[in-house]
């Protein structure tokens, strides 16, 4: 299991960064992400709903995406994960605990977010929700 985490601001930049056990793409990661960013950004404007699931696939890893009605676009990029289920549950906790980032005033909208308790906290969802 290896799994690559980004929280992408409206400006399509980097808000946070994670990954675990992503060392033979590391590098590629954010620009794999990226370039899924386009397929979301269509996808957005022609539902309703903030859930994504494999929207693009890149060697043997899958991509899946959130949106929050702020526009700030949760991307995932990940390999032999549970379940969509577990995904999706992930997306809600994570978009909670953005929300609650965003209603301290010490936290400037749209900027990287480097709160260690907020990188504790999503590693910690991370491990109840992936086994990682």
């Amino acid at each position: 299991m290896s799994l690559y985490l980004a929280l992408i601001g409206t400006r399509d930049n980097p808000l946070y960064e994670m990954e675990i056990k992503m060392d033979p793409i590391r590098d590629f990661c954010p620009f794999i992400v990226h370039s899924a960013l386009d397929i979301i950004e269509d996808l957005q404007w022609k539902t309703n709903q903030l859930y994504f699931k494999n929207i693009d696939n890149y060697d043997n890893y899958s991509i899946s995406g959130y949106v929050t009605p702020g526009n700030i676009k949760f991307m995932i990029l990940y390999q032999n994960l549970r379940s969509d289920e577990a995904i999706r549950q992930f997306f809600g906790e994570l978009n909670d605990l953005y929300v609650k980032t965003l209603l301290s005033p010490f936290y400037t909208i749209n900027e990287a977010i480097r709160s260690k308790a907020f990188d504790q906290k999503v590693r910690m969802l991370s491990r109840k929700y992936f086994n990682l």
